[in-house]
């Protein structure tokens, strides 16, 4: 009798994820003598526990997995807003939560999260997922290279970027890691000045111009190494030379929303997410409100790993790609794009603590004052001599 429910309960379960798959759409259509039927994605497995449903699909050969993304709604309307999924191409594993309840706040404790970031090149933390696991990442990683942050004010969004920013710069040397850093809205990284690791901080439009075609340049630089030792990463050059070691770059620009009507800006932007992953320099970009004018088609192609926290509407979650972000209540929740879709709780970490964390990491007052490009008087677009 047991056995008889179980298989019915199953059956049940298979069903909706059935209806989701006719309802958005989820299949090709196969030609018979007595017409068109459709081919559905193949559900292997459905197993249920108390925290949560979980199926294991396939999708049949020439339905484009990107369709998943685009009717997430319906998986939503159908399965419940507590739903995370995993996979990219063929094979996919779908979790349907009972509640929230893995979704607790929780503060930033570097101690906790160093363990897993050993491992490691470029390391960023994440936060914990609805089964209380702590997600982290390389970006050193041939999928992972540049990283979207958006949500509205009160969302999280820039206690994960003080998270991010943190954990690398208690992880990585100033040899090994150089920051350039642009604050257009004059909030987020004053306090990041003196850190070892920076090298500048721009709050103007006109010194990101600058910063900017400095990094390009010093990506030119690294093309032409590379090329001449016959290498096709940054980290192959390093081997051969460690003598003479390239730190990885981030350029980290929050707001980046208002460069928009800057084309020269944008357009190194674009440049270096294309390029940029082999020569050792990286992106982070956030905004709080995704703007479709600023994620054209190429950038946001490049940009592959996206963090989505609240947003005022549905609009903006999917000019992100993490639908579902416009319902999202709690502050530090996002919706993580990262070999699929889930919803993650980040770490906390208040403005004073990022602060005490770095203190040890920066450099005495009277001992040095942060150039900015403005400062320095070098030519806007023209040869820079700037090493690394």
């Amino acid at each position: 009798m047991e056995k008889l429910k179980e298989w019915m309960n199953k059956r049940s379960l298979k069903q909706q994820l059935i209806e989701v798959f006719r309802k958005a759409g989820l299949y090709i259509e196969h030609q018979t003598r007595g017409g068109q039927i459709p081919i559905y994605p193949k559900i292997h497995v459905v197993t249920s526990s108390n925290q949560c449903v979980q199926y294991v699909f396939t999708i049949p050969n020439g339905l484009d997995p990107k369709k998943i993304e685009k009717k997430w709604f319906c998986f939503q309307q159908i399965l419940g807003r507590n739903i995370a999924i995993e996979g990219d191409i063929k094979k996919f594993v779908l979790h349907v939560f009972h509640s929230d309840a893995g979704l607790k706040p929780y503060n930033y404790s570097y101690k906790k999260w160093q363990p897993l970031l050993q491992k490691y090149r470029l390391p960023v933390v994440v936060g914990r997922d609805q089964f209380g696991k702590m997600i982290t990442y390389d970006m050193v990683d041939a999928n992972t290279p540049h990283l979207l942050i958006a949500g509205e004010t009160g969302s999280g969004k820039s206690s994960m970027v003080r998270v991010i920013l943190s954990t690398l710069i208690q992880t990585m040397s100033p040899d090994t890691l150089h920051l350039y850093l642009g604050d257009l809205k004059n909030s987020e990284f004053h306090f990041l000045r003196r850190v070892k690791h920076v090298k500048e901080v721009c709050m103007e439009e006109i010194e990101m111009k600058i910063m900017l075609q400095k990094v390009w340049n010093g990506i030119r630089e690294r093309r032409k190494l590379m090329a001449t030792y016959e290498v096709d990463h940054i980290d192959e050059y390093n081997k051969l030379h460690p003598d003479k070691r390239k730190p990885y770059i981030l350029l980290a620009i929050d707001e980046v929303a208002m460069l928009q009507d800057e084309k020269e800006c944008m357009t190194i932007i674009e440049k270096i997410s294309a390029v940029g992953r082999a020569l050792g320099v990286y992106l982070m970009l956030s905004m709080q409100r995704p703007d479709a004018k600023v994620l054209d088609g190429k950038l946001k192609l490049n940009m592959t790993v996206r963090m989505g926290f609240r947003c005022a509407d549905s609009i903006n979650s999917n000019i992100m790609g993490t639908p579902g972000a416009e319902d999202l209540e709690q502050s530090g929740q996002m919706m993580l794009k990262l070999h699929g879709l889930k919803k993650v709780q980040a770490p906390y970490l208040e403005l004073n603590k990022a602060k005490q964390m770095i203190e040890p990491y920066r450099l005495p007052k009277d001992t040095v004052e942060l150039s900015s490009p403005e400062q320095e008087k070098l030519p806007l677009f023209g040869v820079l001599n700037h090493e690394e």
